[in-house]
């Protein structure tokens, strides 16, 4: 079935319930689908009814919608409901998740919302507050197991099945007097261990940690890397603060794979949680901006060359070619060089190779392309010496744009900017330039020949 009749058909569905004025029915439709298929339909419906939805439904229940909705309807909820309503809300999910729900309100509106929950609870709420959205230490849960080595593995089962609840584990933490992070056993592990046996003879050795300033897509190369199902997160005297899951770094692969999108076309992933085009232009038009001002850079330069395009007027048939192919060339470099960062897989030590082999890259294919556009040049217009100049332009623009489009990621990434920002306009707009250089001036040197 398709997923968007059934967003929709679960959208009028909720309408229809909601004008008979059937709560019995709506608690049930709330039985019948995940929270994440009610939040496909909530956001269909008109904001009047997202309201009247959100009063109508138990508080456990707008609980798990809201873990399941954008930012900004939750902002929206929080803003509209009396704190004491909105921290009943907080208070039938998890710490990590309530966290989730408040990091993007202001501080202020966060401690109001916080003072209405039971003490503990806000305590390990504010715990979460204090990291980065985007770090190990706000994907972090607090929901862990950890016991010391030294008590038995039938001890250390029935601290395990006291702690689970509805949580599923596969580590058990070793912490010291201290609490500080003393190791890490697998649980499927103490099935088959004699009982009496210290859990701390189980221990895996080497287990990576997480400090909690840790960059999220670190993080989720991190877990790539080692092939984790979670990472404990510890501060800088080794104590053991949280984990982080690999349900958690799920997400933050789809988000980062969502940014890097948007970022390598001049936009930003707010546009999925924005429906206004005034909104989406706010978001477009910076990139547009830049665009158009590098736009206007070709322009001066292709009047700096004036005097040799009225001179050979058909250099001007295949500007447009040149600085497509740059274009397209520069691209397809930072597109990879990007991807690999995000993965983890281009290493300090492996920068310069990373750098050769895409100039080597670039040789090849401004050889191959250089000779196909010279020769069109040379056939269309009967000149040698054009199909010359053509070519030669074809080699530069490429193996020049080739090697931005691996060196500005690697650049950004050194200066703590997002690489993605170097495949977008930035390096399109600037390939064309360099592009448009070497093409007229390559002309304007051998103007007497073409002449």
């Amino acid at each position: 079935m398709n997923h968007q009749n059934d967003k929709q058909r679960l959208a009028e569905e909720l309408h229809r319930l909601l004008r008979r004025n059937d709560p019995a029915a709506l608690a049930e439709l709330l039985d019948e689908h995940h929270p994440a298929d009610l939040a496909q339909g909530f956001v269909e419906l008109p904001p009047d009814e997202q309201e009247q939805l959100l009063t109508l439904w138990p508080t456990a229940q707008v609980a798990e919608l809201l873990s399941e909705l954008a930012e900004h309807f939750t902002e929206g909820y929080f803003e509209s409901v009396h704190p004491s309503v909105a921290a009943r809300a907080l208070g039938e999910v998890p710490a990590d998740e309530a966290a989730d729900l408040l990091f993007d309100l202001e501080e202020d509106e966060q401690e109001v919302i916080l003072n209405h929950l039971p003490s503990a609870e806000a305590i390990a709420v504010r715990k979460l507050l204090r990291h980065d959205e985007d770090t190990a230490g706000g994907r972090m849960g607090l929901d862990f197991v950890s016991v010391p080595p030294t008590v038995s593995v039938e001890q250390a089962q029935q601290l395990i099945t006291e702690s689970i609840g509805e949580e599923r584990h596969v580590h058990c933490y070793l912490v010291d007097d201290s609490a500080r992070f003393a190791g890490v056993v697998f649980i499927d592990r103490l099935a088959a261990a004699d009982h009496e046996l210290p859990i701390g003879k189980l221990r895996e050795d080497d287990y990576p940690t997480v400090l909690p300033e840790l960059d999220q897509e670190d993080l989720a190369a991190l877990f790539q890397r080692y092939d984790l199902l979670a990472i404990p997160v510890v501060d800088e005297t080794g104590v053991l603060l949280g984990e982080v899951t690999v349900d958690d770094i799920l997400e933050v692969i789809r988000e980062e794979a969502s940014e890097d999108i948007f970022k390598m076309v001049g936009s930003s992933d707010e546009e999925l949680e924005v429906r206004g085009a005034f909104s989406v232009v706010r978001l477009r038009l910076p990139w547009l901006l830049i665009c158009l001002a590098g736009a206007l850079l070709s322009g001066a330069i292709i009047h700096l060359f004036s005097y040799a395009l009225e001179k050979v007027v058909t250099l001007a048939a295949f500007i447009p070619v040149i600085t497509a192919m740059g274009g397209n060339a520069g691209l397809q470099s930072s597109t990879v060089v990007v991807r690999n960062l995000a993965l983890g897989k281009v290493e300090p030590v492996g920068i310069l190779r990373t750098v050769l082999r895409e100039l080597r890259v670039g040789l090849l294919l401004g050889f191959f392309s250089g000779i196909i556009a010279g020769g069109v040049a040379w056939i269309m217009q009967g000149n040698p010496m054009l199909g010359l100049v053509v070519g030669m332009a074809m080699v530069g623009a490429i193996i020049v744009a080739t090697l931005m489009g691996a060196v500005m990621p690697l650049v950004f990434k050194k200066i703590g900017a997002d690489p993605a920002v170097a495949s977008g306009p930035f390096i399109t707009t600037a390939n064309d330039m360099i592009g448009l250089t070497i093409y007229l001036g390559l002309g304007m040197l051998l103007l007497k020949h073409l002449s």
